[in-house]
């Protein structure tokens, strides 16, 4: 039976479809690493979303001010005191 398309053609044909046979392996790798990509994006999302509401949980349980109740402050001691206080809070949440 002869062959309807020409040897030259034929070659042509084969080396077109080898260029499309690539180029869809070429497309499902990139798809793949898209998908590995968002769900990485995903991932760290909910790591900072976790983290920030762990953090905003911690600053709503803490104390703003140090007031004992069995001593009486000056002004200067008051502030003093305060200054100490808010930056000891500051460095636990710092650590957090």
């Amino acid at each position: 039976m002869p062959s309807l398309v020409a040897p030259s053609q034929q070659h042509q044909i084969l080396a077109q479809s080898l260029f499309v046979q690539r180029y869809d392996e070429d497309c499902l790798v990139t798809l793949q690493g898209l998908q590995r990509l968002e769900d990485l994006v995903h991932k760290i999302n909910d790591l900072l979303d976790n983290r920030v509401e762990a953090n905003l949980q911690a600053i709503s349980k803490m104390r703003l001010v140090d007031l004992p109740v069995d001593r009486s402050f000056t002004y200067e001691d008051f502030v003093a005191t305060q200054a100490k206080f808010v930056k000891k809070q500051a460095e636990m949440l710092a650590v957090k």
